[in-house]
């Protein structure tokens, strides 16, 4: 359920769950493709992004802001924050870069405007509510964004057919980071083009081909900074898994890897 669900649940006599999730909310961008193509403006996107604000005003405060590239209250060690919200470091990024503020309240560099797209998609609702906020907050540091809607974002993602787009993917499937390092920080189905770091890939083929924990971590971490940097993906927001239940149901709990644990003490009464 949604967050916006939580009240009228709970006024139904309802009992409400939310817990951390395996799945996590954020911006996959195009690397490829002008001005995202220049890496001081997915760094200024990022830096400019208040991840608070989403969670207090679309979230209604259920859920943890993301600043690594998976949630970190799901049992996994090893996560590394690699991004946060800095304005003030965002606009002398762009400064640096040669993006000066023109006539409007835009930037610009050799005549054209930092302007560039948003996608979102039905099936989330909350996604095109943060597309809206996305675009106020990045205004402040002189980035135009336009909103465009995908019939179908995973066609976008394997075409190459956009700029950036809000994306939901489940981060730890069956409780691995190799499927979510495979799917979208190496060449898969879902990055055709979009990003493609040798060095990356590399230790991504000894994280899975090693069975030595020191190892598989060092290697986990240094991709993670090796990402941070390219910042092909902005980490928007780890939200929790809020379900319904009735109150005949007992002992239940939410499993953060979207399945549901059946436990001996589970009954209906």
């Amino acid at each position: 359920m949604l967050p916006g669900d939580v009240a009228r649940l709970k006024s139904s006599g309802a009992q409400v769950f939310a817990a951390p999730w395996a799945r996590q909310h954020m911006l996959i961008l195009n690397t490829r493709a002008a001005p995202l193509d220049d890496v001081n403006v997915r760094r200024a996107y990022s830096l400019a992004i208040d991840r608070e604000a989403l969670k207090s005003g679309v979230m209604e405060g259920i859920g943890q802001a993301a600043y690594g590239f998976s949630p970190e209250d799901i049992g996994h060690s090893g996560i590394v924050r690699t991004q946060k919200y800095d304005p003030a470091e965002a606009n002398r990024i762009l400064e640096a870069a040669g993006w000066r503020m023109g006539g409007s309240s835009f930037r610009e560099k050799d005549g054209r405007r930092l302007a560039f797209k948003i996608g979102t998609y039905s099936g989330r609702a909350e996604l095109e509510q943060f597309a809206v906020v996305i675009k106020d907050q990045v205004k402040a540091v002189g980035i135009d964004l336009e909103i465009e809607k995908f019939p179908d974002v995973e066609t976008a993602l394997a075409q190459n057919s956009f700029q950036s787009t809000t994306y939901s993917i489940g981060s730890a499937a069956y409780g691995d980071l190799s499927q979510l390092l495979a799917t979208l920080y190496v060449p898969s189905a879902r990055n055709t083009d979009r990003y493609d770091n040798p060095a990356v890939t590399a230790l991504y083929q000894d994280y899975v081909a090693t069975n030595d924990a020191a190892r598989k971590a060092a290697a986990l971490k240094e991709m993670q900074e090796l990402i941070g940097e390219d910042v092909p993906v902005v980490y928007l927001y780890n939200p929790y898994q809020i379900v319904g239940a009735a109150t005949s149901v007992k002992s239940y709990a939410p499993h953060p890897l979207e399945r549901d644990k059946v436990t001996p003490d589970m009954e209906v009464s």
